[in-house]
């Protein structure tokens, strides 16, 4: 999608936004402090989760009228999320920091994947929902470069505590794909 396309997605798009599914049902695994990152963070309704939790969020997305209307957002409901601009298919995820939580809803760049795990923070946990191949879909993306394989994730993170993977989420009804949940932990001592 263009950077205009992401534009207009935000351009009327209202504050405050839900969490993914996969977060606001494991929301009670989140530490009450830390540094947290949402990736592709749109209007930041996992950032927010995240701040709320009492974490210190940094969120990135591509389309900056929704990093500026989250920015704005959170200074009003004073929480701490600071967003940014990026351009993770182009520039990467150059973290700042190791993360205590990372969290990936409805986005997906395979080359970040290895990047993620090593932005977590010894004993940091992945929050990953997106969408799957598992059912062909009327409305969802239909490019496989959108579409976890099975099993995918838990490849990608075989260095990871798999914590929970399910392939089997309807969240959306059976027009749309099936998407993936995936929750891991990185180990908090090298062995």
């Amino acid at each position: 999608m263009s950077r205009q396309k992401w534009q207009q997605r935000y351009a009327d798009a209202r504050l405050p936004q839900p969490p993914c599914w996969l977060l606001n049902t494991y929301s009670h695994w989140l530490p009450d402090r830390g540094y947290g990152l949402d990736v592709a963070c749109g209007l930041g309704g996992n950032a927010m989760a995240l701040a709320r939790a009492g974490l210190t969020v940094d969120a990135l997305d591509y389309a900056d009228n929704a990093v500026d209307k989250l920015n704005d957002y959170a200074r009003r409901e004073q929480l701490s999320i600071s967003a940014k601009w990026g351009d993770l298919e182009s520039q990467g995820l150059n973290a700042e920091r190791r993360y205590d939580v990372i969290v990936v809803s409805y986005y997906l760049h395979r080359p970040l994947l290895a990047q993620l795990a090593d932005a977590l923070a010894p004993g940091g946990l992945l929050f990953y929902q997106t969408f799957n191949s598992r059912r062909p879909a009327l409305r969802g993306p239909s490019n496989p470069d959108f579409l976890l394989g099975e099993g995918e994730l838990s490849r990608a993170y075989a260095s990871l505590e798999t914590l929970l993977h399910r392939e089997d989420l309807d969240l959306r009804g059976p027009d749309h794909a099936l998407q993936t949940g995936y929750i891991g932990r990185k180990p908090a001592t090298i062995r």
